[in-house]
């Protein structure tokens, strides 16, 4: 569980609502990656806040980033916002995460060794 107070965090989050959202965005718009994006984003906050169990959102998240992968898109830049995201709340999954075969493709940008860099990995 997040070291953020979680019931105030979901109350202001309103993950539910989001997700159901993006869900919908999705029906309607199925091959727009963005989406898929933000739904995977949304569902790795709800495990990070105990919206559901852990490994659960985790496995729902990467679902979703799989499928904005497969459309392509912007998913360099949606991998670094994850990162992002990872780093500023220490979702302990970074470490994980980082070495993902999924995530090889930011390995490549001129940003991954800046990254590397922020968390001292570049040594």
């Amino acid at each position: 569980m997040s070291s953020l107070d979680t019931d105030q965090t979901r109350k202001n989050f309103r993950l539910d609502q989001a997700a159901a959202f993006f869900e919908r965005a999705q029906d309607l718009e199925p091959s727009y990656a963005p989406i898929w994006v933000s739904l995977a984003g949304t569902r790795s906050w709800e495990a990070e806040l105990g919206y559901r169990p852990r490994t659960v959102g985790i496995a729902l998240a990467w679902q979703s980033a799989k499928r904005a992968l497969e459309l392509g898109g912007t998913l360099v830049d949606a991998a670094f916002e994850w990162l992002r995201r990872a780093y500023e709340t220490r979702d302990a999954s970074l470490a994980w995460t980082l070495g993902n075969p999924y995530l090889r493709s930011p390995h490549d940008d001129p940003r991954w060794g800046a990254f590397l860099k922020k968390m001292k990995l570049d040594g």
